[in-house]
C-alpha cells in the first residue's frame, strides 16, 4: 500500500474547501454591499447637514429687537420669522430678516428657511405633521412667541428671542423633531428714546 490519500479523501477535502469558500466569499460580499450602504448613508447625511448648516447658523444668530419696530422674533404653530445677523444671502453682520413655514409636500413635513420671499433651503422632516413650540428663558414652552406674559426680566422696550425653537410631532408633541438654539444672551443697542424714557 503506497503512502498518500485515497481518491475519496481527496473529494472530501475538495468538497469540504470548495463549501467554505463558498461561504466566505458570501460575507465578503454582503459586507462590501452592507460597507457601501453605510458610505452611502453617511455621504447623504454629511450632504444634508452642510447644505443646511447657512440655515442653523442664521436661526443662531437671531437678533431681538425693539417691539415698537415690528421686527423682532415672531412664531406660531406653522411659522416663524425674525432678523439675524448672519443671513444666508447678503453680508454677514448686517441684519437681515428671515421666514421659517413648516409646509408638506408628498405626505412628508418639510422646514423652508427663506430671506426675501425665497425659499433657500428645505428640510425634510419625515411623514406626519409637524409644529413649532418656543422656550423662553425660564424653560417654559409657548405655543406663540412673543409669550403673552413676557418674562419678569427682560426690559419692556425689547423683545429677545426664544431660548429654543423646537419643530414636534403633532399626534405626539414629546417627539421633538429639530431644534434650534438662537444665542439668547444679545440686547439691541440702547436707544436715546429709551434712556430718556426710563429716566
Amino acid at each position: 500500500m503506497r503512502p498518500g490519500f485515497t481518491l475519496m479523501e481527496t473529494l472530501i477535502a475538495l468538497a469540504i474547501t470548495a463549501m467554505v469558500a463558498v461561504v466566505a466569499l458570501e460575507m465578503l460580499a454582503s459586507m462590501t454591499a452592507h460597507a457601501r450602504r453605510l458610505e452611502t448613508a453617511m455621504t447623504d447625511a454629511t450632504n444634508a447637514t452642510l447644505q443646511t448648516l447657512p440655515m442653523r447658523r442664521a436661526i443662531e444668530q437671531t437678533l431681538p429687537s425693539y417691539a415698537d419696530t415690528g421686527e423682532f422674533f415672531q412664531g406660531e404653530a406653522g411659522a416663524a420669522t425674525g432678523l439675524t445677523s448672519a443671513p444666508a444671502t447678503g453680508r454677514q453682520g448686517r441684519p437681515a430678516g428671515y421666514a421659517l413655514a413648516l409646509t408638506m409636500r408628498e405626505g412628508v413635513a418639510h422646514l423652508d428657511y427663506s430671506e426675501a420671499g425665497v425659499v433657500l433651503f428645505s428640510r425634510p422632516l419625515g411623514a406626519g405633521e409637524r409644529r413649532f413650540e418656543f422656550v423662553d428663558s425660564r424653560g417654559a414652552l409657548h405655543e406663540q412667541w412673543p409669550p403673552a406674559e413676557r418674562h419678569p426680566d427682560d426690559p419692556d422696550f425689547y423683545i429677545a428671542a426664544p431660548s429654543l425653537i423646537r419643530i414636534v410631532d403633532v399626534d405626539d408633541p414629546e417627539a421633538v423633531i429639530a431644534a434650534y438654539a438662537p444665542v439668547n444672551d444679545r440686547r439691541p443697542p440702547l436707544r436715546a428714546r429709551d434712556i430718556a424714557n426710563a429716566m
